[in-house]
């Protein structure tokens, strides 16, 4: 169970947080309670029966409503988090996916995206990929067929992330932890990269 003491310490400052959490305590209790903690007991309580169905009042147990709940969280974090190549200026997006088309070819030859991150090793990088593509980097302009196929990729890869994610704080493995721990654990896991399971570490 939660207090809601430690949520309102990291995110009771955020109007948007506010917000939702007084919009559910209303609709969980009928009222907005006066004390923060009250209202966010009363916001993770609602979340956590409309992803899992467990415990949901009986107006609310139709058949199918934490699937639709599920995937309505999930499309908002989508939208906000998730990478969107329509929101970055064409130069910023190219320059973006030449350092993650970098990370993949350096990652190809045995770097980590830990090491791309040392001036030397990344212009040894950079040499290696000019001279196996004939491309002046710096110039390089990727083509519209190889932009959509990286993109695709990033999504992809956060989707994967969200979806293991999601299971594993639903999950009987989880339930030991407090409830506030993981929203606050799932929230700041959105700040995250995609989870690379070779090297047990994000991006």
């Amino acid at each position: 169970m939660t207090n809601g003491e430690f949520l309102k310490g990291k995110y009771w400052k955020r109007e948007e947080f506010r917000e939702a959490v007084a919009r559910s305590a209303k609709r969980e209790a009928g009222k907005i309670p006066p004390k923060p903690q009250e209202q966010i007991n009363l916001y993770l309580q609602r979340l956590y029966k409309g992803l899992t169905g467990k415990e949901l009042r009986k107006e609310l147990t139709r058949k199918g409503l934490p699937e639709r709940f599920r995937r309505f969280i999930i499309h908002r974090i989508k939208k906000e988090y998730f990478f969107n190549p329509q929101e970055i200026k064409e130069d910023e997006l190219n320059n973006l996916l030449k350092n993650i088309l970098l990370g993949n070819f350096a990652e190809q030859r045995g770097y980590t995206l830990e090491q791309l991150k040392d001036t030397q090793i990344r212009e040894e990088v950079i040499k290696q990929w000019e001279q196996e593509t004939g491309q002046k980097f710096a110039t390089y302009q990727i083509p519209e067929k190889e932009k959509e196929k990286i993109i695709k990729q990033v999504i992809k890869d956060q989707q994967k992330s969200l979806n293991y994610w999601f299971t594993y704080f639903l999950s009987p493995e989880a339930e030991n932890y407090p409830l506030e721990f993981r929203y606050w654990a799932f929230v700041e896991m959105l700040k995250c990269g995609s989870y690379d399971e070779k090297r047990r570490t994000f991006n």
